[in-house]
């Protein structure tokens, strides 16, 4: 008989994970109870899972991950039915090839391997009854963090890195876009403070089609709310279903609003890969290769003001203006 535990403290989750507090035992905030027949001889180690659950993480999480260093976090924004879950999706069917092995890379593990089956299995095509379709929508009712799906990659040092990449909802961003205070951009904020690099993701079907004049408002309004938010970041704006045609002006629109308000931020435009032998030269590929090659920015500290050197007198003295 497994034992019922149980603990007050949010966030702990003992025995299946260490105590949040750091109690090896009699912690207060901690109880077992099992049925009156069984006391004598349930024990804890009885029915023990693991820490994750293999699906996308949430806050609690991302501690199992950002044990030795921080992750690398991937903020995939834009409206919604954009793309950014195919991308996503799309990305993981490319790792699984072997495509990282092309640019000196190495896929080395992953805790959240179910999420990204989810998120990529209707993307393969079985057999020709089966064709692939696109991944569900990402529901907006899933909290104010978004999911986080998990990768470790090997560069040609054999070091190691973890990145974290977001899947969220795009009504999240329209609230952001439109009002950052709002009770909807919740998750979009905590994206904002937490991204290392962010791809906002360009719908070339919503911006070709009948109501393309509010798809391109909303696209600039998310661009200007970035541009706010990004300081030294890197930025990449991503065209998804690129064989939609957009009007040459209305690209030539937002290409000169981005580079205007984001002059460093990179473009990419997403194709349709004919056959396995191209892969490696696909924009898909390459915009990843780019992603995974971004670096987190430094904090350059500026020179204490002070007239010695001695530790004790430097505490509490001003920075240089």
């Amino acid at each position: 008989m497994t034992t019922d535990v149980s603990c007050n403290q949010d966030f702990c989750f003992f025995p299946d994970t260490s105590c949040h507090l750091g109690n090896a035992a009699g912690c207060p905030n901690f109880s077992k109870q099992a049925d009156d027949q069984d006391k004598g001889n349930a024990t804890f180690t009885e029915g023990r899972r693991l820490a994750w659950t293999g699906m996308a993480m949430g806050h609690t999480d991302v501690a199992y991950v950002a044990g030795n260093n921080k992750p690398f976090t991937v903020g995939v924004i834009g409206p919604e039915n954009a793309g950014k879950t195919s991308l996503l999706g799309a990305w993981y069917l490319l790792v699984g090839k072997g495509l990282l092995n092309s640019a000196g890379l190495k896929f080395a593990g992953s805790r959240t391997l179910a999420g990204w089956e989810t998120l990529a299995n209707g993307l393969r095509w079985t057999n020709a009854k089966t064709p692939p379709s696109f991944p569900a929508h990402t529901a907006s009712n899933s909290g104010r963090a978004p999911g986080l799906l998990h990768l470790t990659i090997n560069n040609e040092g054999n070091l190691s890195k973890d990145y974290l990449f977001t899947d969220a909802p795009g009504e999240w961003f329209n609230h952001w876009a439109n009002n950052v205070e709002s009770k909807m951009a919740g998750g979009a904020c905590w994206i904002a403070d937490n991204a290392d690099v962010f791809l906002i993701i360009a719908d070339s079907e919503a911006l070709a089609g009948k109501d393309k004049g509010n798809a391109r408002h909303e696209l600039q309004l998310l661009i200007n709310r970035v541009a706010t938010i990004c300081r030294a970041r890197p930025v990449a704006l991503v065209w998804t279903k690129s064989d939609v045609q957009v009007d040459e002006n209305m690209r030539d629109a937002v290409q000169k609003m981005l580079l205007r308000h984001i002059p460093a931020a990179m473009t990419f435009t997403i194709n349709i890969v004919d056959g396995d032998e191209n892969l490696s030269q696909s924009t898909l590929f390459k915009l990843l290769h780019w992603t995974l090659g971004c670096n987190r920015t430094k904090t350059i500290i500026k020179p204490l003001q002070a007239t010695s050197q001695d530790p004790l007198f430097l505490f509490g003295s001003r920075y240089h203006e």
